[in-house]
């Protein structure tokens, strides 16, 4: 299940750098062999960029949420709460030459 959870989160990854879009919550889904599902969610407060960020979150909601002794058919990774990168801007003061004043 590890080896699906990081292709998950190496192709959401891919597609949010393609978009350039980046988010605040990462919600898993799992689809159990009954046809139940559980899903759950966690915003952090840093954007949401890399595929090593996506899956290491991802696999801790997983290991605290994930009940062991069902079967799993499905698992789905989403990011929400997107916004495009900021872009840092750097200014500089200019300064006039101006005659004295008398």
């Amino acid at each position: 299940m590890d080896e699906a959870l990081a292709k998950l989160a190496r192709e959401v990854a891919t597609r949010l750098d393609k978009q350039q879009r980046y988010g605040y919550t990462l919600t898993l889904k799992v689809k159990y062999a009954d046809y139940q599902q559980m899903t759950r969610a966690q915003t952090v407060t840093g954007l949401l960029r890399d595929a090593a960020t996506l899956y290491s979150l991802a696999t801790s909601l997983l290991q605290s949420h994930l009940d062991p002794s069902r079967k799993v058919r499905l698992l789905g990774l989403t990011v929400s709460n997107l916004t495009e990168p900021t872009i840092e801007r750097s200014y500089s003061q200019l300064q006039l030459e101006l005659p004295p004043f008398f």
